[in-house]
């Protein structure tokens, strides 16, 4: 799958514009009324950790002049980072650490990029919803009552591990 095209077609598909942007890393701009940003697509986890923070810097300097005369729109502004790489745990910790700096922009890291689920997945926090499940009440009733059973199931088990038995047996109506 190439990350670049096919995000940047599903950006535009969800009523982004984008543009190309000639940074060091494969990467494109994108913007719609409320979020603009850029996306880069990284060859490794380690360019990622190593170089995400320059990436979004250069773009800040570069766009600064059009970030004050779109004033509502420099509180959403986004760096994203993908990469194929799958990420180990320590390496999930780290790209979460990423996204939860806050200075600057908004980011989204993300790694294991094979599919277009993946992708999908990766670029959610920027696609509008797509579908709203509907339900007839039947179907309602009996989603209300799958989900009380499971409850009812999940209390007992909790109980059970929880409580000594006279008191789990007085619960359930066996003593």
């Amino acid at each position: 799958m190439n990350i670049l095209a096919e995000s940047r077609t599903l950006l535009e598909d969800a009523g982004y514009t984008t543009s190309e942007h000639s940074a060091l890393v494969p990467s494109f701009y994108f913007e719609d009324t409320s979020v603009m940003g850029v996306l880069y697509e990284l060859a490794s986890l380690e360019k990622l950790f190593d170089h995400w923070k320059e990436l979004q810097d250069s773009f800040l300097a570069t766009h600064a002049q059009q970030f004050t005369t779109a004033p509502s729109k420099a509180w959403n502004i986004y760096s994203v980072y993908i990469t194929s790489q799958v990420a180990d745990i320590p390496a999930r910790s780290e790209l979460m650490a990423i996204e939860e700096d806050f200075q600057s922009t908004r980011k989204l890291a993300r790694a294991a990029i094979i599919t277009r689920r993946d992708l999908d997945s990766a670029l959610l926090p920027l696609l509008p919803i797509r579908h709203v499940p509907s339900l007839t009440a039947e179907d309602a009733d009996e989603e209300l009552r799958r989900r009380l059973r499971e409850i009812e199931e999940n209390a007992q088990l909790f109980a059970a591990e929880t409580q000594p038995s006279e008191i789990v047996q007085r619960l359930l109506g066996d003593a």
